[in-house]
């Protein structure tokens, strides 16, 4: 453990806002605990001296003229030492479960990009294999064909592969039917280059190893971060509505079913296709 002057610190905002800052009480009382019993914990840097743990001891003992106990800690990369400071902040402060979820909705988006970009590597190398039709892709990557033809889109879109349209002709018959098949491009070998598969931990199931909460949970409070408004959010935050109560009465209605925005309780008629609501049948 190391002791230097406050002036050599540095604050990194994107770190700092990553969590939400004490209340006024919570902060009185690290104040009073320091006046009593001076620094306990040291605060943790990086080699640049930026704070990744500590910023609340660090206002108050630079307010107080105080030297400042610190210990460096060195990370293999940026995501690792933003996945440190979150998680151990995390831990440290007394936050609902919506403002944990908040907080780490950063590395719950950035470990659903990992995810993806594994199916990416997955489908590239099984094209190069041969593997040229979605229904072939599917089964040799284990994956269902709607999920595989998604990602497909996706890669065509950006120019990694090219789809090709294919007539098979029916025997003895006019006509035929029509099936896709898939071609690397030029991007396709850069990218793989560079890109190595990795052995991810799901997103929920990071998030529920670090909150302890369930993966239930952690599903909706995500959903209601991504589309809930700001009003709905205040007050998840500040812990008026809890995350069930929410979701359920704003995204998970079990009286509707989204597709063609019809409730469960709708009949569509086989032959004419008109719909009508049970109730009108009673």
């Amino acid at each position: 453990m190391q002791e230097t002057i406050c002036d050599n610190f540095v604050i990194n905002d994107d770190y700092l806002n990553s969590i939400p800052r004490p209340s006024i009480d919570e902060f009185n009382a690290l104040k009073m605990k320091i006046i009593e019993k001076g620094q306990q914990e040291p605060i943790i840097v990086n080699s640049d001296m930026v704070i990744l743990d500590g910023h609340t001891r660090y206002k108050i003992l630079s307010e107080r003229g105080m030297s400042i106990n610190y210990m460096v800690r060195d990370f293999a990369n940026k995501q690792e030492e933003f996945e440190y400071v979150v998680e151990t902040n995390i831990m440290r402060r007394q936050l609902n479960n919506f403002q944990k979820l908040e907080a780490l909705y950063r590395l719950y988006v950035g470990k659903k990009t990992e995810k993806n970009y594994n199916l990416w590597i997955m489908i590239l190398e099984s094209i190069k294999q041969g593997n040229i039709t979605r229904k072939r892709i599917a089964s040799d990557i284990g994956y269902t064909d709607e999920a595989v033809g998604k990602i497909l889109k996706v890669l065509t879109e950006k120019y990694f592969i090219k789809k090709e349209k294919q007539v098979k002709k029916y025997n003895m018959k006019q006509g035929g039917s029509v099936y896709y098949e898939y071609h690397i491009l030029p991007k396709t070998e850069e990218f793989l280059s560079k890109n190595k598969k990795k052995e991810v931990i799901g997103a929920n199931k990071m998030i529920t190893n670090i909150t302890g909460l369930n993966r239930n949970t952690v599903s909706m409070g995500m959903a209601l971060i991504e589309r809930a408004d700001s009003a709905t959010k205040k007050k998840l935050r500040n812990g008026v509505w809890s995350i069930t109560t929410v979701y359920k009465s704003i995204l998970g209605r079990k009286d509707y079913k989204r597709k063609g925005g019809r409730s469960k309780k709708d009949i569509q008629c086989p032959h004419c296709k008109h719909i009508i609501n049970r109730s009108d049948l009673k």
